[in-house]
């Protein structure tokens, strides 16, 4: 398994993520304050701490690494959901592995999975696909 610490900007875009597309009430679940002044960055460097965590795991006979400080930057809002998705799974993979996977990382996991839904429901092939017709079709009675 190959991991490293993403970069800054990818850091920042799935601090984005969360804060456009979390839940309201997954943000209390995990403890994120957004009245309290300064809560991306706070969010930033928890991000950060599962990622150096994860760098660590994947390569126990390293010394252990120093967790980079990044600052949290306003991403442009004109993302396309499509370099979400990517920037998310860039995130995810570089923690696979995590024993004990905080929660902020499940829900980042569960969000990258939600963007993805969302990409394929606005395709046309998405569009055009047939959805079961159940019970019309299949004779069961209900």
């Amino acid at each position: 398994m190959s991991s490293w610490i993403v970069s800054e900007k990818t850091a920042n875009i799935v601090v984005y993520a969360i804060k456009t597309l979390g839940q309201r009430h997954m943000f209390e679940k995990l403890r994120i304050n957004r009245n309290r002044k300064g809560w991306e960055q706070r969010l930033l460097d928890r991000l950060m701490r599962i990622n150096c965590r994860a760098w660590d795991e994947n390569y126990p006979s390293e010394e252990k690494t120093e967790c980079v400080k990044y600052q949290y930057d306003e991403i442009d809002h004109s993302i396309s959901d499509t370099q979400l998705f990517k920037s998310i799974g860039c995130f995810t993979y570089q923690c696979d592995g995590l024993t004990n996977k905080p929660a902020l990382l499940k829900y980042v996991e569960w969000l990258e999975n939600d963007i993805a839904g969302s990409i394929v429901r606005g395709t046309k092939e998405y569009f055009d696909a047939v959805w079961d017709n159940w019970p019309e079709k299949t004779g069961v009675k209900v």
